[in-house]
């Protein structure tokens, strides 16, 4: 039976490919990227209102400093968000559907 996962907008794409990123290069149990992740969960709780994970954010979330590896987590999000969100709705329903056996 398939079933249709949504798309993610700008700022859900962002904050996911910032995350993954960040999580790479501090590792799930560091506790700034513990802060960082709870400070995208509260942003996703009013996704109309949230731009990502932006610099400031961050640097709230890290204690006023962001780590290089961070930083650069950063900026490739920036680079990679719009492309990812408008390629996936170039291809419709081909990363979205999924059938179960």
């Amino acid at each position: 039976m398939p079933f249709r996962i949504s798309a993610l907008g700008l700022a859900e794409t962002r904050l996911y490919v910032t995350l993954l990123l960040a999580e790479n290069a501090l590792g799930a149990k560091d506790a700034r990227f513990e802060r960082l992740l709870a400070a995208a969960r509260e942003e996703m709780k009013r996704p109309w209102m949230s731009r990502g994970l932006d610099r400031k954010t961050v640097e709230i979330a890290m204690g006023g400093t962001v780590p290089p590896e961070v930083d650069q987590a950063l900026v490739v999000s920036a680079h990679v968000t719009k492309i990812l969100s408008e390629g996936r709705a170039a291809i419709p329903g081909r990363s979205s559907d999924f059938s179960t056996p």
